[in-house]
């Protein structure tokens, strides 16, 4: 697990490593002065920061440096520093060598760093914290120099504070190295004994029995072929056969901890539930510890499952029993295995796997031995109500029960605080650690007696129960992994794109509520810390002042409050997303167009088809070609506004004005402004388009400064593909040359720079040179990637090099993926969307994949790689979390 960084340097645009190579037998320069304490503190010294209420002495003896730490009070001086400035090469990597040890019992850690010399200390690629203990350890940390600045140079800082009593080093050594860390090997464990019998059908059926209830009107048939125990089960009826059991009978000891594990498959499409159970042979066949209820696939999956043997009864043995008739068709196990494992270092959950884990990553997470039990009756002590509201409301949806007489008091405390235990005080949760320094920032530990949070601001603290939220779900009644974590995210605006779609409407076999999928979605975007979801109108919302323009539409006004409402609740600010320019009556039929073709464009192209071929081959290259004036003579009606028109400036303003009130007078309001390919094409040539174009925006943008609104628009239309010849978002250019518009823009306006990872000469784009360019023009910037994993990983750095606004995430096939996810029928028509694409996009996995790239903008790639986030996404949909 990556260790948290104070601050992070973003100025670096590649993070290739670097290295000089050392000849055999060549002695690696030493980085160091005085690296023995040779010469006494020579070129180190020694800070103690004035503030701290700590008594602390140093001495050097036989070239051991020892550092006293007395701190006055229950916390240890954390401001305690031996340093040394160093020079250091940009991407060369480093060896750090040394011995540590502390004179007194238990173990401690020290944080290892290479920052700049000044403010804002930058991390310049060495941040480590380095366990010890009471006998002499050595360490070797290697690390590559990166975002060095010559006016701020290096230096090498060992945090002594972070423990009281005294603290010793001796032999340090900084040499320039290629070689790479040693591989941890792991302790090989011993066997233990397998519980079941004929755990893998190498015997066929011996030792198991399958069961089939008389009653039922299923068909059911088992083989097993290769070690491999297939059941084919087939209902009569509309309802799946329930009992339906593979079943052994087995031995257990009270009290004692198993881990049960197999392989699962389901032939088919779609996802199933399988319960396992360890009950009574016989009536009235209570529970015994395990009832698990196991979700997989059509592909194999490997499940560990944990549990504890309670209430044995000798005269009625245990059945380890899985319930195969949950589902029709076939269901295949492999590699079973029943095991004793240690009662207390292993938990429920695995924090260090994929089955297990936090999204975003935590910067710093420490695993500690044993588990907290939530009680039925909880005592909540915080100092802001809203963190009260979400943990009741969310641990109710997790867990299907309301925890009795949950008790709110007021904490004394001025940070942002939450903590909840089964007792009354707080006195457990006085020494955590405050929340770091930064806005979003959190503390979270889960002790024996209870949890507690602390947030640098209102949002740390929230972000800090979000991730409190995620071990709940993942945790087994309530029983927590003890742990601790300290937090922040590396992006100020986390914002994710969702579109409001009407198709749903037509593809609900469930009859389902059209606002459940955005539930799902909201709640997931909460859980992962966004700070802001734009919600795309799409044309489906009725609009009262002007109801000719949108006379299909399919979101009521309280539809859309209720959406508020659900952002709200997760802490996240929902703001508008409305069509204003090319598209702004895209989903509307052509007879609505057609009435209303007073304000809206005639574009040639529109009507007649020639733009599919145009755009079928080397589109880019054709939309150079395409000429301004139309030969027949006229233009059909298009979806664009006519911008030039004041009747239709004055409709939108209307437009704009119904739906900032709607939205409860936002902050932040997203204009659209994208993909008008044919802009201005019956004009004559002589009309200046980047003039009209920035005209009629800073028109909108000063109508809505006047609210206390600001504004953000699309880039593309911004950007020429003369300039940019690689880029297919780049439609500014030749030959209506909107791309002119941009020095004639307000400076508040947020460019929503979004690229999906395409390019023109099929290699994916590495660098996303468009966002420095709109900083350059002096614009802030909000970098909007899609679904390809390496394009929202290059995105977020090339964002964060630039020192931009943040990310937003974006999904255009969501509301259909959800829905083929939920229902496994097909996907709704129009666009071209098929299935197979649909599932190809693999967009199941924005929300987790774009915020670990938010929160986590230079470790986001080795995060993501960790783990399958559409795989993950499945785990928390409606039939995934169904009891």
């Amino acid at each position: 697990m990556k260790k948290a960084c104070h601050y992070f340097c973003y100025s670096l645009l590649a993070l290739g490593l670097c290295s000089t190579a050392i000849f055999a037998g060549e002695h690696p320069k030493e980085n160091l002065k005085n690296p023995s304490f040779e010469k006494g503190l020579a070129s180190w010294s020694f800070y103690v920061d004035p503030s701290m209420a700590a008594q602390v002495k140093h001495h050097i003896d036989k070239e051991i440096f020892t550092a006293q730490i007395k701190a006055q009070g229950a916390k240890p001086a954390a401001h305690v520093q031996l340093i040394q400035t160093i020079a250091l090469k940009e991407g060369q990597r480093y060896k750090l060598s040394f011995d540590v040890k502390r004179e007194v019992d238990g173990n401690a850690t020290m944080p290892i760093i290479c920052q700049q010399k000044a403010r804002p200390w930058e991390n310049y690629g060495l941040e480590k914290w380095v366990p010890f203990s009471k006998d002499w350890t050595h360490h070797d940390v290697f690390f590559t120099a990166k975002g060095i600045v010559k006016a701020n140079p290096p230096t090498l800082r060992f945090y002594l504070g972070n423990q009281k009593g005294d603290i010793q080093i001796r032999k340090l050594s900084l040499t320039e190295t290629t070689e790479l860390p040693e591989p941890k090997v792991e302790e090989k464990q011993e066997k233990q004994p397998e519980h079941l019998k004929n755990s893998s059908f190498e015997k066929g059926m011996a030792s198991w029995s399958v069961y089939v209830h008389p009653s039922m009107t299923a068909q059911a048939k088992h083989h097993v072929d290769n070690g491999i125990f297939t059941a084919q089960v087939k209902a009569k009826g509309p309802k799946p056969a329930s009992h339906v059991q593979l079943i052994q009978k087995i031995a257990l000891k009270e009290g004692q901890r198993y881990k049960l594990s197999f392989d699962v498959k389901r032939k088919g499409d779609g996802n199933a539930t399988m319960p396992i159970l360890c009950q009574q042979q016989d009536r009235p066949w209570e529970n015994y510890g395990l009832e698990s209820w196991i979700h997989f696939s059509k592909d194999w999956s490997h499940h560990d499952v944990f549990f504890t043997a309670k209430g044995i009864v000798k005269a009625n043995p245990p059945n380890l029993r899985f319930y195969l008739g949950n589902q029709k068709g076939e269901v295949q196990l492999r590699k079973l295995s029943l095991i004793k494992i240690d009662n207390i270092s292993k938990p429920d959950v695995d924090i260090s796997s994929q089955s297990f884990r936090i999204v975003p990553q935590p910067k710093r997470i420490t695993r500690h031995d044993g588990f907290y039990q939530m009680g039925k009756n909880l005592f909540v002590h915080c100092n802001r109500a809203a963190a009260t509201d979400l943990f009741q409301r969310e641990t109710i949806f997790i867990t299907g029960k309301k925890p009795n007489d949950l008790q709110n008091a007021i904490s004394p405390m001025e940070q942002p605080f939450f903590a909840v235990g089964n007792t009354q005080g707080i006195g457990f949760a006085d020494n955590i650690n405050d929340a770091p320094p930064f806005l979003g920032g959190y503390a979270l530990v889960i002790l024996p007696e209870g949890i507690a949070v602390k947030g640098f601001d209102d949002q740390g603290l929230r972000n800090g129960i979000q991730s409190l939220l995620q071990i709940i779900e993942q945790s087994s009644k309530g029983t927590l992994p003890l742990l601790s974590i300290r937090d922040l995210p590396d992006m100020k605006f986390r914002a994710m794109h969702v579109a409001l779609n009407y198709l749903l409407k037509t593809q609900n076999p469930a009859n389902r509520d059209l606002l459940e999928g955005f539930r799902w979605m909201f709640r997931r975007l909460g859980r992962y810390k966004y700070t802001h979801i734009c919600l795309m109108l799409n044309g489906n919302i009725k609009l009262e002042k002007h109801p000719e323009v949108r006379p299909r539409a399919t979101f009521s006004h309280q539809q859309i409050k209720q959406l508020i409402k659900l952002a709200s609740e997760q802490g996240v600010v929902l703001f508008p997303n409305v069509k204003t320019f090319g598209k702004f009556m895209e989903s509307q039929s052509l007879a609505t167009r057609q009435a209303n073709a007073d304000v809206l464009a005639h574009d040639y192209y529109t009507e007649n088809g020639a733009w599919k071929k145009i755009f079928s081959k080397h589109w880019g290259q054709a939309r150079l070609n395409v000429g301004l004036k139309d030969p027949n003579g006229g233009g059909g009606v298009s979806a664009a506004l006519d911008i030039a028109s004041p009747k239709a400036l004055d409709l939108m303003r209307d437009c704009i004005d119904e739906v900032y009130e709607l939205f409860n007078k936002p902050k932040l309001f997203h204009l659209g402004m994208d993909e008008y390919h044919f802009f201005g094409s019956s004009w004559p040539k002589e009309v200046n388009r980047g003039k009209m174009f920035a005209d009629y925006i800073n028109a909108l943008n000063r109508h809505l400064n006047k609210k206390g609104c600001q504004v953000m628009i699309w880039s593309d239309m911004l950007l020429s593909n003369v300039q940019f010849p690689y880029m297919t978002e780049a439609n500014g250019g030749p030959p209506q040359n909107t791309c002119e518009a941009l020095p004639l823009l307000d400076k508040n306006i947020i460019i929503a720079d979004w690229h999906y990872g395409n390019s023109l000469f099929g290699d994916a784009p590495k660098h996303y040179p468009t966002i420095s360019w709109f900083r350059q023009n002096r614009f802030n910037v909000v970098s909007v990637p899609w679904y390809d994993r390496d394009n929202i990983v290059n995105i977020a750095r090339d964002n964060a090099a630039t020192s931009s606004m943040g990310i937003m995430g974006s999904t255009w096939a969501m509301y259909m993926t959800y829905y083929v996810s939920i229902n496994n029928g097909p996907v709704p028509t129009g666009w071209g969307w098929t299935r197979k694409r649909v599932e190809k996009l693999r967009e199941l996995g924005v929300f987790a994949s774009t915020a670990e790239a938010a929160w986590n903008v230079l470790d986001c790639k080795e995060n993501i790689e960790q783990y399958d986030s559409v795989l993950w996404e499945k785990r928390w949909m409606p039939q995934a979390t169904a009891k």
